[in-house]
């Protein structure tokens, strides 16, 4: 599954075709084998295709929110080379220094 910021994402562009296809009443197994026709290893998971077809029969066609909202998760980290140096620096200097008290000092 591709991980880029797009304009609109592969899964939201499967979503609208998910909306789209449950509006005509295509069945969840010949939308999912569409969508893997076209997106190949890219493609959402057959369990994902139905629980987004369950979603969109109860939307009226073309109301349903296909974007993902923001939600809460695993924070972001940064891991760049900049930032290991910096947490490298810290605990050389502090050994006794808690994971927790780390991101106060970066």
């Amino acid at each position: 599954m591709q991980t880029d910021s797009n304009a609109m994402s592969t899964r939201c562009k499967q979503r609208a075709v998910i909306e789209f296809l449950t509006a005509e009443k295509v069945n969840p197994t010949e939308i999912y084998r569409r969508l893997k026709s076209v997106y190949g290893d890219d493609a959402v998971d057959r369990s994902t295709v139905y629980r987004w077809v369950i979603k969109f029969r109860g939307c009226e066609p073309g109301k349903a929110i296909i974007v993902d909202g923001t939600r809460s998760g695993r924070p972001i980290t940064a891991t760049d080379n900049k930032h290991h140096k910096l947490v490298d620096d810290l605990i050389q200097s502090n050994q006794q220094i808690t994971q927790q008290h780390i991101p106060n000092h970066v």
